[in-house]
């Protein structure tokens, strides 16, 4: 690579409104990019916001894009609007993108992070606009990209395979998991979210974005199961954002007769969620479709048995740990809790032991290096 500055912009747009999975990958791995200087400048671009994990960061420039404040529709306008204006005025040398898609008008040489493919794998999972949006952003702007970056082999094969990029230009750059996870289990205090539902028996934890592709639906289903066989069933314990479709299972629960165990306790912070973790009888992921599969590595490095769809990119996440299940049969959950409610003391230590070294390989400061290297890839293809 020649001795030459280049100039890096970098968006942090959508920290204004939302901290999902994307953003806090963003945040997380952005902070650590900007600690590398030689041959890289920061051009940083906000809506007036850096995330708590930037706090005391230095080396950047930022450039705020009105609307600087949260609002709705402010995310499109400062994306397609605003962030375009100031590209154009200064134009860096390369663009990355961490959680979401350059502007859709943008011609800069970009390096783009396509978390997944599902919008296209399963539209009926979104709203029309969404659909439209991921179309556009995943057939148009991801093919224009010198260099593609995604989380798992899983996703750069389906996005080789999906949108017809080509595969050597695709970097597989893995999220990380943070290391207050693999704290001492005993230290952690979840008990004020436990009070406050009334929890003081076995329960199944799963937490996320309230949407259709984490399928809440089996596990619910399977609690069913579970007690039309004369059992007691856990709890299952959901935390994360709040939606229509979250609406749906709790109307589902009612149907099924399992409302009594199905308890949603909002969004909690990470020391909170931790402390879940830990007290987990076992931490559920029947997702339909992952890119990659924070949540669950976040439960093995904190001690909790995991059980997880069989599919997509999550055996070669978490490797042989888990207790699988079908996310289209409720009997291949209840089997699955049945094996990990079954284990020995001594079993149940040996196997949290190996899921905890195996979470241990997944961290921001390895990602971050993932992600050097694909830079440094592609500004070799523009000098």
């Amino acid at each position: 690579m020649s001795a030459r500055l280049w100039t890096v912009g970098l968006g942090l747009l959508n920290q204004a409104n939302f901290h999902g999975g994307t953003e806090r990958f963003e945040a997380r791995v952005g902070v650590r990019l900007v600690k590398h200087a030689d041959p890289w400048r920061w051009r940083v671009y906000t809506r007036g916001v850096l995330p708590a994990e930037w706090t005391g960061a230095t080396g950047f420039e930022e450039v705020p894009c009105a609307p600087t404040r949260a609002m709705r529709g402010g995310r499109i306008w400062s994306e397609h609007v605003s962030w375009p204006l100031a590209l154009r005025r200064r134009p860096p040398d390369l663009l990355l993108t961490l959680a979401f898609s350059p502007p859709l008008a943008s011609t800069l040489p970009t390096v783009m992070t396509v978390h997944d493919v599902t919008p296209l794998e399963r539209p009926g999972d979104y709203a029309p606009a969404a659909r439209w949006y991921w179309r556009q952003v995943l057939r148009e702007i991801a093919p224009r990209s010198r260099r593609i970056l995604v989380p798992s082999e899983w996703a750069r094969q389906r996005c080789a395979e999906v949108l017809g990029y080509p595969a050597e230009r695709i970097d597989v750059v893995h999220s990380g998991v943070e290391p207050h996870f693999f704290a001492d289990g005993s230290a952690r205090e979840p008990d004020g979210v436990l009070s406050r539902l009334g929890v003081s028996e076995p329960f199944w934890l799963h937490c996320g974005v309230a949407h259709p592709r984490k399928n809440l639906e089996v596990a619910i289903r399977a609690l069913a199961l579970i007690r039309r066989r004369g059992h007691e069933s856990p709890i299952l314990l959901r935390v994360g954002s709040q939606s229509a479709y979250l609406e749906r299972m709790r109307a589902l629960a009612r149907d099924l007769d399992v409302a009594d165990r199905f308890l949603d306790a909002g969004s909690v912070n990470d020391r909170e969620l931790a402390g879940l973790y830990a007290r987990s009888a076992a931490f559920l992921y029947p997702s339909w479709a992952e890119g990659f599969g924070v949540p669950p590595l976040e439960a093995m490095a904190s001690g909790a048995p995991v059980l997880a769809s069989r599919i997509t990119c999550l055996p070669e996440i978490l490797g042989d740990t888990p207790f699988w299940g079908n996310p289209s049969e409720p009997e291949s959950w209840v089997d699955a809790w049945d094996a990990c409610a079954s284990q020995s003391e001594e079993e149940r230590r040996a196997r949290a032991d190996r899921a905890r070294e195996w979470a241990r390989r997944y961290t921001w400061d390895a990602t971050a290096a993932l992600c050097l290297g694909a830079l440094r890839r592609a500004v070799e293809s523009l000098s």
